[in-house]
């Protein structure tokens, strides 16, 4: 299957006495238990509804990092496996080449390394677009297609300063069906997404 640009062509879910108040007070339970069966599940279903714990996030927090003599921004970056923009403006830093020895500067967490392939679902012949971001700064990352038993390897891309990769695939001959794209990094960064091949509708039979 070929890849756009750099990528070959290929072929490609108790009883107790009873009182007045409280004859009262079992009546209106009966009246209101009969008063529309409705009405109490909507009741139900809001309490439910409110108990139900919140979904959180988890952060990771910034590092605290002192420069040392003999530091620059791009090391620092590389050091901790973040783009240098991120460092720059999480420090509020104007210039990349002004640092202060005993500076103590904030290091972003890594970000989470996703890959995303649009269109999901396409004809023979479509192009699909391919984005990974949260690949490691200077780190190669290779494309795998693998489906309908054929598994397939492009050449090797370098992300751009925000740690983004973006290429295209274009489909070609290959057999109607899902399909797995796999990016993975020579530094560990690795991410899999994919897409589905569907048959192109048949051509009418003439008349």
């Amino acid at each position: 299957m070929p890849l756009r640009d750099d990528w070959p062509r290929l072929a490609r879910n108790l009883v107790s006495p009873v009182t007045l108040g409280t004859v009262v007070l079992a009546c209106a339970v009966i009246i209101a238990g009969c008063g529309g069966g409705g009405g109490s599940k909507a009741k139900a279903d809001s309490t439910s509804s409110t108990t139900r714990p919140p979904t959180t996030t988890t952060t990771l927090p910034a590092t605290r990092y002192v420069v040392r003599q003999g530091d620059t921004l791009t090391a620092i970056a590389g050091k901790f496996h973040v783009e240098m923009s991120r460092i720059l403006a999480l420090n509020h830093l104007p210039n990349a080449d002004r640092l202060t020895l005993g500076q103590t500067l904030l290091i972003p967490p890594p970000l989470p390394v996703v890959l995303t392939v649009t269109p999901a679902k396409g004809e023979p012949g479509q192009q699909f677009a391919l984005h990974m971001s949260g690949v490691k700064p200077g780190e190669t990352v290779k494309f795998e297609i693998d489906g309908r038993g054929y598994r397939f390897t492009g050449g090797a891309h370098l992300p751009d300063a925000t740690g983004s990769i973006s290429t295209t695939f274009e489909s070609a001959n290959e057999s109607p069906g899902v399909y797995t794209v796999t990016g993975r990094g020579n530094a560990g960064s690795e991410a899999h997404s994919g897409f589905t091949l569907t048959a192109p509708p048949a051509t009418p039979s003439p008349s």
